[in-house]
């Protein structure tokens, strides 16, 4: 069931809410640092070095991601406050599938450029083929990186931010065994790296949509049930859209920076 964070100390509330959140953004960046860590140990600094060189265009995307369910986030929260569940719901519902959706258009679209984005962010040739091998399959992850998020903001407005956090966990453990197993023992490289990425996200997708179905009733959709409500999203968007044209410009600076 949701938490009511109204009741007991405020203070106390807090700071049980702001660990988790904490110690998943630290969790989340284990992902580029076991890939780099395990692939430039194994592999070399060619591979480091392909694994580097896609991190603006990876943020790029996960940005956008984590801006926009930032807001919705905060919709979240709101709804719940004002025991609005069946809005709630469709909160859930409408931006899971339309963010799923979107972000696997984007993620295709960047597959198919993947040569051009590497031009233009000038990747040297010596380890252009890997930097391309590794960005296509990590792409592969994005649409479900972006339901995870939904879900995990949905939760998060409902003062559960512990969920989240235990899907990070799984998903954090889950990627640097795959890593050592790709790249250690089937000796994969970048690509190895790339597919123990995707594969974690996949499962983090996963156990966010097991956990919110078990344990959240309210937010379950009815076989019958609206899964898009233009009005939620057409509010969502509204509400999420500067947050996620502060993510996206500070991440197109720092590939400027890159090509620099």
């Amino acid at each position: 069931m949701a938490k009511d964070m109204t009741e007991g100390s405020l203070a106390r509330a807090l700071v049980e809410f702001s660990i988790p959140l904490i110690l998943s953004g630290v969790l989340q960046q284990l992902y580029s640092w076991a890939d780099a860590f395990i692939v430039g140990n194994i592999e070399g600094g060619a591979a480091l070095a392909a694994i580097g060189s896609t991190t603006s265009v990876i943020y790029l995307f996960t940005g956008a991601i984590t801006g926009f369910t930032n807001g919705i986030s905060i919709l979240a929260a709101k709804y719940f406050g004002e025991g609005k569940n069946d809005v709630l719901r469709k909160l859930l519902s409408s931006f899971a599938l339309s963010m799923g959706l979107l972000f696997l258009v984007l993620s295709a679209f960047g597959f198919c450029f993947v040569e051009s984005i590497l031009h233009i962010l000038d990747t040297p040739e010596d380890i252009h083929q890997m930097s391309g091998e590794y960005l296509r399959i990590v792409l592969t992850g994005i649409p479900f990186i972006a339901v995870y998020n939904v879900y995990a903001a949905v939760l998060r407005g409902c003062g559960d931010s512990k969920a989240p956090f235990y899907s990070v966990m799984v998903s954090s453990a889950a990627n640097v065994v795959l890593d050592l197993l790709f790249v250690g023992v089937f000796q994969w490289s970048v690509a190895g790296a790339a597919a123990a990425t995707a594969i974690s996200q996949i499962a983090m997708m996963i156990f966010m949509i097991g956990y919110t179905i078990k344990r959240y009733e309210v937010l379950r959709s009815g076989p019958r049930g609206k899964r898009i409500d233009r009005t939620v999203l057409t509010d969502g968007c509204a509400f999420s859209f500067p947050l996620t044209l502060n993510s996206v410009i500070s991440s197109l600076g720092s590939a400027a920076l890159q090509s620099s």
